[in-house]
């Protein structure tokens, strides 16, 4: 944490004071505070997925009321603890979620989702002049980073009366496993469909108009 986050220590909110450094305004500054450890065998290799939340209500120097625009970070860290000495498989210490200053992934869940892949699974979204609009967030470790692999809603401005959910396929072999959708409609009716992992666009798609 003191690696990517620095010294600054908040011993009364147990978080890391933190402004990121990056061409995006993204607000700030935070306070990063460790939510997760999570060990994982993969092919044999004993690897650590590590998690990382801005916490939204905390005071100190510094500090700010965030804004509705003002998302929440998210730090995500995956540690091949086999190599010699250990190495850093992926790191993404500042994703932005969220908003209001909270990312929405402070419970967030480590899925598997491919044959030796794992990723950190929550949903955001808000209500705004009385329309619900939230997302499925499938952060997971690709070429370095950690990226937002996921192109599922979980309830849309245009469809008020329906509502997604998903959840892996377990298939031997596959580098990212399908996902079954499930569109569950007000009234009872669902619908499921089986979602590949579009290779090109990085991203868990929908069928158009779906």
């Amino acid at each position: 944490m003191r690696e990517h986050y620095g010294a600054r220590f908040d011993t009364r909110h147990q978080c890391w004071q933190y402004t990121p450094a990056t061409e995006a305004d993204l607000g700030g500054p935070y306070c990063m505070k460790l939510r997760a450890v999570e060990p994982v065998l993969v092919g044999g290799k004993r690897m650590l997925h590590v998690l990382a939340v801005s916490e939204m209500d905390w005071t100190g120097e510094g500090s700010v009321s965030a804004g509705r625009a003002e998302p929440g970070l998210m730090g995500a860290f995956l540690l091949d603890l086999s190599a010699s000495p250990w190495r850093y498989v992926a790191q993404s210490p500042a994703l932005p979620f969220g908003s209001f200053g909270a990312c929405g992934c402070e419970q967030a869940r480590l899925v598997k989702i491919g044959e030796e892949r794992h990723a950190w699974t929550f949903t955001t979204g808000g209500v705004w002049q009385g329309i619900v609009v939230s997302w499925h967030h499938i952060v997971a470790p690709l070429d370095g980073k950690f990226q937002d692999v996921s192109g599922i809603p979980e309830i849309t401005e245009e469809a008020q009366d329906a509502r997604y959910e998903w959840q892996p396929i377990a298939t031997h072999g596959q580098a990212w496993y399908p996902l079954l959708v499930t569109k569950k409609m007000d009234g009872g009716a669902t619908e499921s469909k089986r979602i590949q992992y579009d290779p090109e666009k990085a991203t868990y798609l929908l069928p158009a108009g779906w």
